[in-house]
């Protein structure tokens, strides 16, 4: 998420507002920062993500329950840990890669005008730290820029899901589990 209060010559957000959002509904949100236009979305996933989480927790159940081996289950439980990482790395990556966005998406603001040096810095600063960061700095003596940038409270609790899963693995890899007794019949 980034947000930001612009005030310059060029253009003027009137206080703070959402600049880029990217949220699992609608996917990559722009505001362009035309009139009352707010966040337009550039690319969006229609599938519900509650559809997901849930498809996710019953399919873990029925590894759970029809797991023969603790080590399969353990392998299962990390593999899941680290594709569950995935979208937070497709997000930095957006990030690292939004100078060049910015830059394009400059002259469609500025109307044409060339844009200042400071923009260039800002998109730099965005990407250098994408974890977040904040960006201040006065433009042509006349205007300020204030962006603020960093992951949303989702992006946490992927980590954070991530690193549950994976501990989790590593603690059922190194538990001994007895193996149930074969079948007496065969």
């Amino acid at each position: 998420m980034v947000t930001g209060n612009i005030e310059t010559a060029y253009l003027d957000t009137a206080g703070t507002t959402e600049i880029v959002l990217i949220d699992g509904v609608n996917g990559l949100r722009i505001n362009t920062l035309q009139g009352d236009q707010g966040l337009t979305t550039l690319f969006g996933i229609g599938i519900p993500f509650g559809l997901i989480f849930l498809a996710s927790v019953v399919l873990n159940a029925l590894d759970v329950i029809g797991v023969e081996k603790a080590k399969r289950l353990s392998r299962t439980y990390i593999i899941s840990g680290f594709t569950s990482l995935i979208p937070i790395i497709i997000i930095i990556l957006f990030i690292v890669s939004l100078v060049g966005l910015i830059t394009q998406f400059t002259g469609l603001v500025g109307g044409g005008k060339p844009m200042p040096m400071q923009i260039n810095e800002m998109a730099s600063a965005i990407s250098s730290s994408p974890f977040g960061g904040e960006f201040m700095d006065t433009i042509e003596s006349r205007g300020t820029i204030n962006i603020k940038w960093g992951l949303a409270i989702g992006s946490y609790l992927f980590i954070a899901a991530a690193a549950i899963k994976i501990v989790a693995g590593i603690i059922l890899r190194t538990a001994k589990v007895p193996e149930a007794p074969k079948n007496m019949n065969e």
